[in-house]
């Protein structure tokens, strides 16, 4: 859906735009019935989502997906809307000088806390359908 012109009129068709080696490369594989990839999207479910890619690091999907391309030890599960995902929360980079990076536990018990005031939980974050 994203194709060289725009990487193009940035100037940046040595860096981004297609997918090639040495390339920054975002991607998102839905599982859709759809043959229109904007209806795809559209028509998409948390559990729909089989694997993202964030400048060319595997960080989320389903376990067949991740377990393949990315290190088995960094994966972390995760349960959305009832169906198991793997996470590598390690693509996460703490900022020079910060703290170091929580798990993705650790990070989703902090949410969790800080939710509890508004009566809310981090899977009320995610639409679900019915």
């Amino acid at each position: 859906m994203v194709t060289i012109n725009p990487a193009t009129l940035a100037r940046l068709p040595d860096k981004i735009g297609s997918l090639q080696p040495d390339h920054f490369a975002d991607l998102l594989v839905v599982r859709s019935q759809e043959k229109d990839g904007y209806r795809a999207l559209l028509h998409a479910s948390p559990t729909d989502i089989a694997l993202v890619i964030i400048g060319g690091s595997p960080v989320y999907g389903d376990a067949e997906f991740m377990q393949q391309l990315a290190a088995p030890d960094r994966l972390e599960p995760l349960t959305v809307c009832g169906t198991t995902k793997v996470i590598d929360f390690d693509t996460e980079k703490a900022p020079e000088g910060k703290q170091q990076r929580k798990s993705w536990k650790a990070t989703v018990d902090a949410l969790t806390e800080a939710l509890k005031p508004f009566h809310l939980s981090p899977s009320d974050l995610i639409p679900c359908p019915p």
